[in-house]
């Protein structure tokens, strides 16, 4: 088609043409609404690929550029199928077009479109309607007629589409689309023996084509139906066409004709140029064809004609699934092979099995995954007495039928026929008594009309899960899971689901029943919605349970618009319903659809709905709230675990009058979300009394939105939590105290003092109680109690809500926590501060609701109950109040981005936490935590466990040193509690200065029970001042860790600069005393610099085994450190790194001294060494110099021998 696109509109928009739409709008005129209905075939308007005989006109023809173009016929027709407009037309190439046309809303109209093609040349948009027919006769549209003289075989332009829609109550927002599909049959005849013709030369020219059975000739397009048959033998004379196939194959046959579901029949003649004959062919067994089918006979049809195989195939742009191809079958042993192969067949012909035949069937397709689907088609299988099919183990077959299960299976005598030893599965078809028979195998009874004993159940399981299927079908045991189901609903209890149960009618549980139904790991609970009224698959008033691993689904084939609704659950007046871990899923099909609908239905009525880690899905919403009752408990709980999907909304919060309804939501933190959470209330209401707490987090596509919220309320995100308030402005005490007692939250407009207060909180005297979950909106101002003074006494006495912008003054207490028989929940602070009263807050009788404070200040007295439950506080000050500056937690408590005021207190009874908090304007560490809290044990820093001042545990177990008093703390552990820290890693996280800090050294005379056997890293931090002595102990040892113990024992990263250290015996700056066994050490990356190390005699002897580094060192390795400035004296074994190491498993290696002095002493010559080498004082090794393995070390020590001789 040249010009793309011509419209002939039709005589009734005439009189309104003249008048124009405002861009973008629906004009009414005269009670109507211009719409726009769209036209589509589904199927790409561009050539896919070249001609193919398989597929349609769209594909092989060139509407573009060729003579031909798509003509589309619409007409609207009432609710009583008249036609309501003239027929519109329009050409174009396009496989989608649009017609636009006035309507009245609320009715109900059907759109009917029948689309061809036509020559070009007559599309004319001055002519009638039917001007253009070219193959089919329009005249009488909705009806049309096949014109026979242009019936021709192999004309692809014969190739035509219709289709209708209709909506049940128009609206101007109706989405009316219209989607086409063929009203045919097509027919095809494909050879696969052109290569034996061509060795003869012999070339197919032309056909003749007669078809046996009557033929249809017109078509109903308002119907969607065609008429009877009436033309009888139909002939095609034709030049067989090409279709560009290449190879062994040909179509010599195609051809379009209407049908329904109908068999054929026929006669084909094929010949060569001049009219010899090269075969004929009598295709006189049924043949299946249907409406918008492909039916394709295929085989060595010129030649041989006797292995012609069948295929039915739907889609040609329909909406099955075009990836199955349905092969007849007409033999018993074909039968067989299918469920040995797998596929998807039909029967073409009623079929006798007498004894399984060795021929086998031509594969046409793969196998697939579900096995063998076999449709009876309307036909009998008739088995032979004694005769058999056996369905194996591993194998499967699904028996289906046409909907009027006309098909039998009948088996004559008493042996024989279907033997399963796999599984069976009966969806249609009728089964006669005794025709199959169970092995062990597993049977499913979903449908079909049955005689009774039609199935023996020798071993195995036999299941019904279809309606109207009696028990006594089967003879043996079986499991009526459809009956089963029906009777639990009707009479209450538990019930397991164990396999999928299609429903026929939904089910119902009454008031006063209780069912307990469990749906089983790959069941599913389904039924299909095909009604035009408020549809669900249950209902329920009782209280139900429904778990498990299972599903439940519904799907809808009448659209109804707003008109109705269609659920899954309907949990409606009375119902309590609880759903776990099972999946609820509406398909859709109708505009309204909901996974679950909880509805109450007038005062007092109660609907309460819990999902618990469920997951609910729709492609409308997941969960409608249906508030229409006043003073109406209408719950929804959605819990941790559970997932909600809605394609518009997860959660409709639906308030349908202004009538005041009442209802609550949950949504807890841990739920999952997709869609908004959408309150509605109905316009022009003035109260709005519902509950709503909706998790941010479990948001996690989409948003709350809200419309049409009643003054003096609001929905806000309140630390998280989505609310609605309703709130009241108070400007002076009875308003403040009459609003609270209405259970409304209120927005103070200026300071507020009540004088006196008056009220209890059943300790003592209150200014104000909160006792509903309020909250209390201070707006920047002052609430000032005069008159609470008492010890009990309180300014805010609450048992949970919200209170922010609002400082509280004059009382004894500021914010008592408190409860009630009836409620209680967590009590909110935000940006509120308590000054001038004596206690911040306080809690006695709390109910484990839980405190959270935000942005605020508390000057005075904190303290709360261990009732409280648990506290926390973000980025609040804590200061002196009244003259007390303190907190006392009874209760687990969390501090975050706090700041504590200087000489601020803290008692924890509870464990607490602090997390970047601030202690007078530094941060607030482990080295410094001691100076705000007592009672460490219970008080982690920034996740570090505290263990003493200075001292704390991470998670992988390590002591962390922090200060003075950690490293004091290391030491007395060490070197008086017996902590030998065996597989433990001590680790120094700051510099620290230990001077005039007492460090605890240590003794070899209960050695190794007071020693060091782990790790200790020194994190290269500086440790400075250090001074040890340990005087008048012959067995005496001063260092860092004064005696080591235990293979594996590591000391590094160790930086020690001006120490003081001495003892009679083993005085070094990193060790002192090691042993022979089991002690291989590692000392590494370790440096002491400045200051001195001495060796005292002590009774005439001793100051031996002195070193920079070590004392005495029998195995291990000692490496990468440094001794620079030092002072070390003593009278023997002494040196520059290690005083003692005569043993060959000692390495000294690559480390560094300098500026290094020894003083020998030699006071008293108690050895009566006469020369200097009898000392063993030396720079790197005192004693073990030719013994330990020394090397790679530099530096020189300065020895002042004093009058010693060389």
């Amino acid at each position: 088609m040249k010009a793309k696109f011509f419209a002939l509109v039709a005589l009734v928009l005439g009189l309104a043409s003249c008048q124009n739409d405002p861009e973008g709008l629906n004009v009414s005129m005269g009670g109507e609404v211009l719409t726009t209905v769209n036209v589509g075939i589904p199927e790409s308007e561009t050539r896919a690929g070249g001609v193919n005989s398989a597929q349609g006109a769209i594909t092989n023809i060139d509407l573009a550029n060729t003579d031909y173009t798509l003509r589309y016929i619409f007409q609207v027709f009432d609710e009583n199928g008249t036609a309501s407009k003239d027929k519109q037309v329009k050409f174009s190439d396009d496989t989608d077009v649009a017609f636009e046309v006035r309507l009245v809303p609320e009715r109900k109209y059907t759109f009917v479109v029948w689309a061809d093609i036509v020559e070009e040349s007559k599309a004319d948009d001055t002519q009638p309607f039917n001007y253009a027919d070219y193959h089919y006769n329009t005249a009488n549209f909705p009806m049309v007629a096949i014109k026979e003289d242009t019936w021709v075989a192999m004309d692809e332009t014969r190739d035509a589409f219709t289709g209708k829609a209709t909506e049940t109550s128009f609206t101007s927002a109706s989405d009316i689309t219209v989607t086409l599909t063929r009203p045919f049959a097509k027919l095809r005849v494909v050879t696969t023996d052109l290569a034996s013709l061509g060795q003869f030369n012999i070339v197919p020219h032309n056909a003749v084509v007669t078809y046996k059975t009557d033929m249809r000739t017109s078509f109903n397009a308002f119907e969607g139906s065609a008429d009877g048959a009436s033309l009888s033998n139909k002939t095609h004379t034709y030049e067989i066409a090409s279709y560009g196939e290449t190879g062994n194959e040909r179509t010599i046959f195609a051809d379009y004709f209407f049908a329904d579901n109908d068999v054929v029949k026929f006669e084909m003649r094929v010949n060569e140029e001049g009219g010899r004959k090269i075969a004929e062919r009598f295709f006189n067994t049924d043949i299946n064809v249907k409406r918008n089918y492909l039916t394709t006979l295929k085989g060595a049809i010129l030649t041989d004609g006797g292995d012609v195989n069948v295929e039915l195939k739907p889609g040609l742009g329909g909406s099955e699934n075009p990836d199955i191809d349905y092969t007849v079958i007409t033999s018993g042993s074909h039968i067989q092979d299918a469920i040995n192969n797998g596929g998807s067949y039909m029967l073409g012909s009623d079929i006798y099995v007498s004894t399984p035949d060795p021929s086998t069937l031509a594969a046409t397709r793969s196998a697939v995954e579900s096995g063998a689907i076999i449709n009876l088609n309307g036909y009998e299988i008739k088995f032979k007495e004694g005769a058999s099919i056996v369905i194996p183990a591993g194998k499967s077959l699904v028996i289906t039928d046409l909907e009027d299960n006309s098909g039998t299976i009948v088996l004559e005598g008493n042996d024989g026929g279907f033997v399963n030893k796999g599984y069976l599965k009966i969806e249609g078809g009728s089964l006669k008594k005794g025709s199959v028979e169970n092995q062990g195998g597993k049977i499913e009874l979903e449908g079909g009309n049955h005689q009774e004993g039609a199935v023996e159940n020798k071993s195995g399981e036999v299941i019904i899960t279809g309606d109207n299927i009696e028990e006594n079908v089967v003879e043996g045991n079986v499991t009526n899971y459809y009956a089963e189901l029906v009777k639990a609903f009707a009479e209450g209890g538990e019930y397991t689901l164990g396999a999928s149960v299609e429903l026929e009618q939904p089910l119902a549980l009454a008031q006063g029943k209780e069912l307990k139904l469990t749906i089983a790991e790959g069941a599913v609970l389904s039924i299909v919605d095909n009604t035009d009224k408020n549809f669900e698959l249950i209902k329920n008033q009782g209280t139900l349970t429904i778990e498990g691993a299972g599903k439940m689904t519904v799907e809808a084939t009448i659209n109804s618009g707003w008109n109705r609704y269609s659920a899954v659950i309907a949990n409606t007046v009375g119902g309590t319903l609880t759903v776990k871990g099972v999946t609820l899923e509406h398909l859709g099909g109708t505009d309204m659809a909901y996974g679950i609908d909880n509805l109450t239905n007038g005062k007092g009525t109660v609907a309460v709905t819990t999902i618990d880690g469920a997951t609910v899905k729709s492609t409308y919403r997941a969960v409608r709230q249906f508030l229409n009752g006043v003073e109406a408990t209408n719950e929804l709980y959605v819990k941790a675990g559970s997932t909600l999907h809605g394609d518009n909304n997860a959660i409709f919060f639906h308030d349908p009058s202004n009538k005041a309804n009442t209802g609550k939501l949950v949504v807890e933190e841990g739920a999952e979300l997709y869609g908004n959470v959408y309150l509605f209330v109905t316009e022009g209401s003035t109260e709005w009394p519902v509950s709503v707490s909706v998790a941010d987090s479990a948001i996690k596509e989409g948003e709350v939105t809200y419309k049409n919220v009643p003054e003096g309320y609001k929905v806000v995100e309140e630390n998280g939590v989505w609310v609605v308030s309703h709130f009241a402005l108070v400007s002076n005490a009875d308003e403040l105290v009459e609003a609270l007692e209405a259970k409304k939250d209120v927005v103070f407009t200026q300071d507020i003092k009540i004088d006196p207060a008056n009220m209890s909180n059943a300790y003592g005297t209150t200014g104000i109680n909160v006792k509903y979950g309020q909250t209390i909106d201070g707006n920047g101002f002052t609430l000032d109690i005069q008159g609470a003074g008492g010890t009990w006494d309180s300014g805010i006495n609450t048992t949970g809500g919200l209170i922010k912008d609002l400082t509280v003054t004059g009382s004894f207490r500021g914010i008592f926590i408190n409860h009630t028989s009836d409620y209680s929940e967590t009590v909110v602070l935000e940006n509120v501060t308590t000054d001038g009263t004596t206690y911040t807050i306080s809690c006695d009788q709390g109910l484990n609701q839980g405190l959270k404070a935000y942005n605020c200040t508390f000057k005075g007295w904190t303290s709360f109950a261990a009732t409280v439950g648990s506290a926390y506080f973000e980025n609040c000050y804590f200061g002196e109040g009244s003259g007390y500056a303190f907190c006392r937690p009874y209760a687990p408590t969390v501090f975050v981005g706090c700041e504590f005021e200087a000489g601020f207190g803290l008692n924890p009874v509870a464990k607490v936490s602090f997390e970047n908090c601030k202690l007078a304007d530094e941060a607030l560490t482990i080295a410094n935590i001691a100076t705000l809290s007592d009672n460490l044990a219970n008080v982690k820093v920034n996740g570090l466990q505290m263990v003493a001042d200075g001292v704390a545990m991470n998670a992988e177990g390590e002591y962390l040193i922090s200060n003075a008093a950690g490293l004091t703390w290391f030491s007395d552990q060490m070197n008086n509690k017996k902590n030998t820290f065996t597989g433990k890693t001590i680790k120094v996280v700051n510099d620290i200065d230990m001077a005039g800090v007492t460090y605890y050294g240590g003794s070899i005379a209960s050695y190794p029970s007071y020693s060091f056997k782990g790790t200790f890293d020194g994190g290269e931090k500086v440790i400075s001042n250090l001074t040890i002595t340990v005087e008048n102990d012959i067995h005496g040892a001063a260092a860092l860790i004064p005696t080591l113990a235990g293979d594996g024992t590591t000391i590094k990263n160790v930086t020690l600069k001006n120490v003081n250290i001495s003892s009679s015996h083993y005085a070094a700056g990193i060790w002192g005393y090691t042993t022979s066994e089991n002690c291989w050490i590692s000392v590494t990356n370790c440096h002491v610099e400045g200051g001195t190390i001495t060796g005292n005699i002590y009774n005439g002897d001793n100051a031996d085994k002195v070193g920079g580094i070590g004392g005495i060192f029998y195995t291990g390795t000692v490496s990468g450190c440094s001794v620079k400035g030092v002072t070390i004296s003593g009278y023997r074994d002494t040196a520059g790194i290690v005083g003692w190491a005569a043993n060959t498993n000692a390495t000294i290696k690559n480390n560094t001294i300098e500026n290094v002095t020894i003083n020998v002493n030699n006071a008293t010559n108690y050895k009566k060494y006469t020369k200097r080498a009898e000392y063993d004082v030396n720079s790197y090794v005192g004693e073990g110099v030719g013994t330990a393995k020394i090397e790679g070390n530099t530096g020189e020590a300065t020895i002042n021998w004093g009058s010693i001789a060389e």
